[in-house]
């Protein structure tokens, strides 16, 4: 599916989910900022991007600001890729950071991007999670003490290594963060 169309459907995903708040389905995630958390990545790393000027342009609009300056167009030159990107938003009392790394060549380089934030119950935004990103029976693993959780699921094509997953903090500060892990692929 081509990237373009691919957006529509992703613009599509957050309200679903705000319609299901208002049925209860994300109630508990809209207690803390869970479904901010998941909004700003539908905008964001969920959208795939190629390049970090992409990446950069989505996260401005987003309200994101990039920490470490901006991303030009030369930084992304050549046939390898090799840049981290940083950037910050704070909403409310809230600090969202965002987090991506791009590597390997320009048409089938590897990006890991990441957003996280504080106050989040992550195993109340794990349906929400799952309900906009249309995946389910996530691999689970929790720390020794049950502190830590996280839950991973494969997502994207078939044939790739794509992944989704999220990591919580079960007590204050409750830091959780969402990380996709995709292929560039050519269309």
């Amino acid at each position: 599916m081509p990237i373009h169309s691919r957006g529509r459907i992703v613009m599509l995903r957050v309200p679903i989910c705000l319609l299901l708040l208002g049925l209860g389905a994300c109630r508990d995630a809209a207690d803390d900022n869970g479904l901010a958390l998941l909004g700003f990545f539908e905008k964001t790393c969920a959208r795939r991007p190629a390049l970090p000027t992409t990446l950069q342009h989505l996260a401005k609009g987003a309200g994101f600001a990039s920490e470490y300056g901006d991303v030009t167009p030369d930084m992304e030159s050549g046939d390898k890729l090799d840049l981290l990107y940083f950037a910050e938003r704070v909403q409310d009392a809230a600090a969202f950071k965002l987090n991506a790394y791009f590597s390997g060549s320009r048409d089938a380089g590897l990006v890991i991007c990441t957003i996280a934030t504080v106050g989040v119950n992550g195993r109340d935004l794990a349906p929400a999670i799952e309900a906009a990103e249309k995946v389910a029976s996530p691999a689970t693993e929790n720390s020794n003490d049950g502190a830590f959780g996280a839950l991973k699921w494969a997502i994207g094509a078939a044939d790739g290594d794509d992944w989704l997953e999220m990591r919580f903090r079960r007590d204050e500060p409750r830091r959780t963060s969402l990380t996709l892990s995709y292929q560039i692929r050519k269309p």
